[in-house]
């Protein structure tokens, strides 16, 4: 199974109303759920790349020390980005509609 930075379920909530709205290329089942999956992993990957594209080296760091420490709180997180001055609603929005 991957690792999402996002809650897994929501990305394929958001994935499966834009595949509702649009032809899909595939001809069979496994396809769909491959195509699914892969859109899921793609959606992730970019709100990742533009969330941590925002953080400067010092903050990357400290958000190294964050995840080796096996933080788990999504407080601490939440607290880390906006002490970063970092909107990740914001960020996810921009990265959704790009």
């Amino acid at each position: 199974m991957e690792n999402y930075l996002f809650d897994r379920e929501t990305l394929g909530q958001f994935i499966d109303e834009l595949m509702n709205k649009r032809t899909i290329p595939v001809e069979s089942a496994d396809e769909l759920g491959n195509f699914r999956e892969s859109q899921i992993k793609a959606l992730d990957d970019r709100i990742t790349n533009s969330l941590f594209g925002r953080l400067t080296e010092s903050q990357i760091t400290q958000l190294n020390q964050l995840l080796s420490n096996d933080e788990q709180d999504p407080d601490v997180f939440q607290k880390f980005f906006e002490d970063c001055n970092i909107d990740v609603n914001n960020v996810v929005s921009e990265s959704v509609q790009s």
